[in-house]
């Protein structure tokens, strides 16, 4: 999949050095160590995750699993809101931390597991960081009447990201390419 001129000009304004521990990785397509056994994906996978989604700048988007705070910032530049939650507390400090270089007031950050938390809005897009054992109910409740859900499921060998797209009472999913993330954490925040 071709990623679009807007997106990689957004990926310019981000500098993804801000966001992780081994700088001297910070600018390889590759993922890159957090703290706690996390990781931050590679640029591309983001960067296709992002284009699936098809993200417009009156979208107000979700983001499960802020990790780093990278994708969070580039979100930031392509939708209205962007709302992202964490639940490891380490992690959600390191993404704000990371955050505040960028002065963006279209972020807001939560600490919390997304299957128990109450937000105050329905979202027109979901980009999942985190592998998840099946599709659950949960997103498509979050989500306003046409929606796209980004999330990579694991199967029996492999993972592979998925694009979900909800037409009222319809959901259909398509498969856009195998994948590797830490698996979604379902437990208690902490």
């Amino acid at each position: 999949m071709r990623i679009p001129s807007h997106i990689c000009d957004v990926f310019e304004k981000v500098d993804r050095g801000d966001f992780v521990i081994d700088k001297k990785s910070a600018y390889y397509n590759e993922p890159s160590e957090l703290v706690q056994s996390q990781t931050t994906s590679q640029p591309y996978i983001i960067a296709l995750s992002i284009t699936s989604a098809d993200i417009s700048p009156t979208d107000t988007v979700l983001e499960i699993g802020t990790g780093s705070g990278y994708q969070t910032a580039i979100l930031s530049y392509l939708c209205d809101k962007v709302h992202s939650i964490e639940i490891r507390s380490e992690i959600f400090q390191l993404a704000n931390q990371n955050l505040l270089k960028y002065k963006r007031d279209n972020i807001i950050l939560h600490l919390g597991n997304f299957m128990n938390y109450s937000f105050s809005t329905l979202f027109d897009k979901i980009i999942v960081s985190a592998c998840c054992t099946r599709f659950y109910d949960k997103f498509t409740s979050m989500t306003k009447e046409k929606a796209i859900i980004i999330l990579p499921i694991q199967s029996v060998q492999s993972q592979i990201l998925v694009k979900v797209i909800k037409d009222g009472t319809q959901v259909t999913q398509n498969s856009i390419t195998g994948c590797r993330f830490v698996m979604l954490e379902e437990g208690n925040s902490n």
